[in-house]
């Protein structure tokens, strides 16, 4: 049964499409630059397409993006138990300079930044903290799409185990998305039992030469 809000926005983004076209380089719309090694880890991708005459924006993450923040959070949490990300980080590079207003209670001037060796030690804390949350704690992540509409096009979030290095590789990831959306394909039989766990975060991240450091894609 078609819902009319959602009618309306498919309308509305079609609409939008017709009235602001974007400058597409084969069908593809690349929000970032690519062109990484080879070898390189990736973790995430946007790009806009058209499709049926209205835009999906995607957002593409891979597997280890998200179990990587779930470590991330939770040596946060281990380390300061501070209420959100965002303040860890404000807190982690300034320091608070009060005026005591009592023997007993004070008043928040203002905040400095904090020296080099403080923010190293920090971030030098959390590294290791990530280390030890990552070798004692399992996660599973499982593929994983969500898409809803907007009055400016179709919103496509997809988390699965590609690398998207290239301008060839987020193509490719574009194909997927298509078929994913047209119901020719599904996570299930594109991939199967997928599961990033520990065991793939230990490989990838506790080598000599990939050591986990805080993880924070722009």
């Amino acid at each position: 049964m078609k819902r009319p809000y959602i009618e309306q926005l498919k309308q509305r983004a079609k609409q939008f499409h017709q009235h602001q076209p974007l400058p597409l380089t084969q069908g593809l719309y690349n929000v970032q630059r690519l062109g990484r090694s080879h070898d390189a880890f990736t973790y995430e991708a946007n790009a806009i397409f058209v499709q049926n005459d209205h835009r999906v924006y995607l957002h593409w993450e891979h597997p280890r993006l998200r179990y990587m923040r779930q470590v991330e959070e939770l040596a946060w949490q281990q380390l300061q138990h501070q209420p959100s990300l965002e303040q860890e980080l404000w807190i982690a590079d300034n320091s608070a300079n009060y005026r005591n207003l009592s023997l007993s209670s004070h008043q928040l001037l203002s905040w400095s930044p904090a020296s080099h060796e403080a923010r190293h030690a920090f971030y030098q804390e959390l590294s290791q903290k990530i280390q030890e949350v990552g070798q004692h704690t399992d996660f599973h992540i499982r593929p994983a799409l969500h898409s809803y509409w907007t009055a400016q096009g179709r919103v496509l979030e997809l988390c699965c185990p590609m690398e998207v290095r290239t301008e060839a590789d987020l193509q490719a990831l574009t194909a997927v998305a298509k078929q994913l959306l047209q119901g020719e394909q599904s996570l299930q039989s594109l991939y199967g039992d997928s599961d990033y766990t520990q065991a793939d975060w230990v490989r990838e991240f506790t080598s000599p030469t990939t050591a986990a450091t805080p993880i924070m894609p722009e």
